[in-house]
């Protein structure tokens, strides 16, 4: 009896175009935006750092098992990977991660390593939202961000 083709792989030609990613995400991190790309490098040095791989570092940030340095590394060489200068991450490590409760800063370190190993989708600009897209940057606040501006009392 001849045994069906089911535990074969997919030809690469059948299969469906893979969705445009990037290993990059912008955050909010204390007082802005930032980009964070830790790219290769920056994946051998949270590696090295952490004593684990990316998807170990990630695997202990989401199950609350994790180490300070599983924490501050993916955010800090997110940050130098993502072009912010090494005195300004110096500043924003010391202020806003490891000057604050880290259990504030592990969901933006597991965005940055979801972003490493699986990507992040991009999205399509939307009409009328391309100049606005276009006009911002890294590190500063925007005036319609929520997040920036103050509620009436």
């Amino acid at each position: 009896m001849a045994k069906g083709n089911k535990g074969a792989a997919t030809p690469v030609a059948a299969r469906k175009p893979i969705p445009n990613r990037k290993q990059e995400v912008e955050l909010f991190l204390g007082d802005g935006t930032y980009l964070f790309r830790p790219g290769i490098g920056g994946a051998e040095a949270i590696q090295e750092t952490c004593d684990a791989g990316p998807p170990e570092v990630l695997d202990r940030l989401s199950t609350n098992r994790w180490r300070i340095n599983d924490v501050v590394a993916p955010i800090r060489y997110g940050l130098e990977g993502g072009g912010t200068p090494a005195g300004r991450v110096v500043f924003l490590i010391d202020r806003y991660v490891t000057g604050r409760p880290l259990a504030e800063s592990v969901p933006i370190a597991q965005a940055v390593m979801l972003a490493l190993i699986m990507g992040i989708e991009e999205e399509p600009l939307k009409k009328g939202l391309g100049a606005k897209a276009a006009t911002s940057s890294p590190g500063k606040k925007s005036p319609s961000d929520p997040s920036t501006s103050k509620a009436d009392a």
